[in-house]
């Protein structure tokens, strides 16, 4: 009878609405095991200092591609999915402007059959001492799928690649190998199920750019499982097709070729993309910033035409000049 005549008196009595919580709030934390919930800290918006670092970004070592792909990035597995061997026009242009800039580069040759020769115009082009580039390609070539297996497996070993000296690894023909009929389709498909794995860690958790290539109409010819789980285990994929009549084989690199179709999945856009021969350099190579002495405009050691005869152009041009 008491408490309810007290609650009454009490409730007579003018009280404001946030004295009210304060009531409510002590009276509930004086309560046997009661916590209270601390109050968040107010947002504050991230300082330039404290934005995250710009992504680091290769280039495909041809102008006319950085313009029309995507750039390669550092921890992402990029697919290079060809015809036949298509891609042996991108993949040393890539691997000589990494080469260029000092940088050392693995290459592991599943059943691609690299050839280093075809890099020495470019790193000669990119001003840079052939012996020297060459000394830093690692090229590993497995003879066999558990060779190529172990290889990939060691590479993605803690401290076999520095993300400092190595920012790209080029796995070419990866899946061939393991399509091989001497064994089993099941185990073939665990070796390259185990590899992507390899190469997927290599990418995301050392922080290099892994480029991979893959044939469907290699012998033997890519299976619908391997491109499958080659897709699934690629941030990035890129269909590739020669443009060459009736389908034919690609002439080697240098050469004369009629181009190739590039298709990047993830936005279904294609291009066109012809190579010049590598005795000619494009329009694309002047830069704004030329080099200059004694307030006179020195001529580019490397080819800028792109007109043929390019080399010869560019040497006139010194000789007329006096350089």
């Amino acid at each position: 009878m008491f408490s309810l005549r007290l609650r009454g008196k009490f409730s007579q009595l003018p009280t404001p609405l946030s004295d009210r919580q304060a009531i409510l709030v002590n009276a509930l934390a004086h309560l046997p095991g009661a916590q209270m919930r601390p109050i968040p800290a107010p947002e504050v918006p991230l300082s330039e200092r404290d934005e995250q670092p710009p992504e680091v970004v290769l280039s495909w070592g041809d102008d006319r591609l950085d313009q029309i792909l995507p750039p390669l990035r550092v921890g992402v597995v990029h697919l290079l999915l060809q015809e036949r061997r298509e891609s042996r026009l991108l993949l040393p242009r890539v691997a000589a402007s990494e080469l260029a800039k000092g940088r050392v580069i693995h290459w592991v040759d599943g059943a691609g059959r690299i050839d280093p020769g075809h890099l020495v115009p470019l790193l000669h082009w990119r001003g840079c001492d052939v012996k020297e580039g060459l000394a830093r390609l690692r090229i590993s070539r497995g003879h066999t799928a558990h060779q190529l297996a172990a290889q990939i497996e060691r590479l993605a070993a803690v401290g076999e690649v520095s993300p400092l000296e190595v920012r790209i690894v080029i796995v070419d023909q990866l899946a061939t190998m393991f399509s091989d009929p001497q064994f089993s389709k099941a185990e073939g498909r665990a070796m390259l199920r185990r590899s992507l794995g390899h190469l997927t860690t290599l990418a995301e958790q050392r922080g290099v750019c892994v480029l991979l290539s893959a044939s469907r109409s290699g012998n033997p010819p890519l299976s619908t499982d391997h491109e499958g789980m080659l897709k699934r285990n690629s941030g990035e994929v890129y269909r590739i097709r020669s443009l060459e009549p009736n389908n034919r084989r690609s002439r080697l690199p240098g050469g004369e070729t009629p181009g190739l179709s590039l298709t990047h999945e993830g936005d279904g856009v294609r291009h066109i993309w012809q190579p010049l021969p590598w005795n000619q350099a494009s329009l694309l190579d002047f830069t704004a910033n030329d080099s200059r002495e004694s307030g006179r405009l020195l001529p580019r050691l490397i080819p800028s035409s792109s007109q043929p005869k390019g080399e010869s152009i560019a040497h006139t041009a010194r000789s007329a000049k006096g350089a």
